[in-house]
């Protein structure tokens, strides 16, 4: 009998529906075949006690981010434990999900050990940096070093999985090398969300009732290009006030949005049956974030049957089929998001075969294939491993 393949896997964040990508980590750890494999994780943000995670978890030290007191930096060199329990389930894979201090050590604990080591690139961090230190004295200019710092760490990987065009793209550029970027997209539940769920209680009860109503699903802060969306909010609200926008998440930025939409409907954080509702129940999805290197929220908009307009820009071009299931627009440019909304809400048989067409494209993209597909990478990374040694 083969013996398992065994994966040291380091996540920054293991709360389950914390965002992106910790959805997609669950997804695939819900389909891990159990007889093929054994994992470990390593986080400083563990899962909650209630979501009865099946696999063990080594806790790292970490300290709080003032701002942002939900997110957590790992200083994994503080414990020297860590390497000790590591070296005791003797991984044959690395595998680490964001370019941080827990990823570095990934890094150096692999290469040290003659270990492959695998990259998902899940966030997008060089766009993040122009909205947080753009104002640095020399401009975007001064934050170049540290974006090539944040790039090291996938030259140093034998293989990034990277979830769209753009990001394979965009690494490329950086001077990563063609072999080591792989594509891998990602899934959604059809059956959860779907347009069947689609509730007219819950619109009543929210005020849509004889209303088109516009849904943005996202964590609230500004690299989410949320200013954009308020701008195309106030366009509405001075041209076309029957348009609701409905504002699903939380964040640290949410208050000052609050003022900037303050005819929005804001529901909070929403997981689940109850976002898989929202989605359904409202009638057009909007998403100006210019910072993602997928876009878990506009798959599950189309899959809910909602038309998307997007960004032009990022993961979110590889899923909006443009003027077929939504359209791409200019970044940052209210009055072309405005122009697209405005044509789908007052064109029926345009939106209807929008709506189909949204559904269609989802209904193709399955968590089973794309986990499938990382469990393949990850027995030919040992097979070369292998071959080699």
């Amino acid at each position: 009998m083969r013996e398992k393949i065994r994966i040291a896997f380091f996540a920054d964040i293991l709360e389950e529906n914390f965002d992106g990508v910790t959805q997609t980590i669950y997804q695939v750890v819900s389909r891990i075949p159990k007889d093929e494999f054994d994992f470990i994780f390593v986080t400083p943000h563990p899962p909650k006690p209630e979501s009865n995670f099946p696999y063990p978890i080594i806790k790292c030290p970490s300290v709080g981010i003032p701002t942002y007191s939900e997110y957590r930096i790992a200083l994994p060199f503080l414990k020297r434990s860590i390497q000790i329990q590591l070296d005791e389930f003797s991984p044959d894979i690395v595998h680490f999900t964001t370019p941080s201090f827990l990823g570095n050590y990934a890094v150096d604990y692999g290469k040290k050990r003659g270990i492959p080591v695998l990259s998902t690139y899940h966030s997008h961090f060089h766009a993040y940096l122009e909205y947080y230190f753009k104002f640095l004295p020399g401009g975007l200019a001064a934050i170049v070093p540290l974006a090539n710092r944040l790039l090291k760490i996938y030259k140093d990987s034998d293989l990034t999985l990277v979830p769209s065009t753009a990001m394979r793209n965009f690494l490329l550029h950086w001077g990563i090398e063609p072999p080591r970027i792989q594509l891998w997209k990602r899934g959604v539940d059809h059956e959860k969300f779907n347009p069947i769920h689609r509730d007219e209680n819950w619109r009543r009860k929210n005020g849509l009732e004889g209303k088109k109503s516009v849904l943005f699903v996202s964590r609230l802060v500004r690299t989410k290009e949320i200013d954009t969306l308020a701008n195309v909010y106030a366009l509405f609200e001075k041209r076309n006030p029957n348009v609701k926008f409905v504002v699903v998440g939380e964040g640290p930025d949410q208050e000052d949005l609050k003022e900037k939409m303050p005819h929005a409907i804001f529901t909070g954080k929403r997981t689940g049956k109850e976002l898989a509702k929202i989605y359904a129940s409202n009638d057009l999805f909007i998403f100006p974030s210019i910072s993602e290197t997928f876009g878990n929220v506009v798959l599950e908009a189309l899959s809910s049957g909602l038309p998307v307009v997007t960004a032009a820009e990022g993961g979110p071009v590889d899923i909006v089929q443009d003027g077929m299931n939504g359209y791409h627009v200019k970044p940052k440019d209210p009055e072309a998001f405005y122009s697209k909304l405005n044509l789908l809400l007052n064109n029926p048989e345009l939106y209807t075969s929008m709506k189909f067409e949204a559904f269609k494209y989802a209904s193709s993209q399955s968590w089973d294939a794309i986990s499938d597909q990382l469990f393949s990478v990850y027995n030919k990374q040992v097979e070369k491993r292998l071959a080699y040694s």
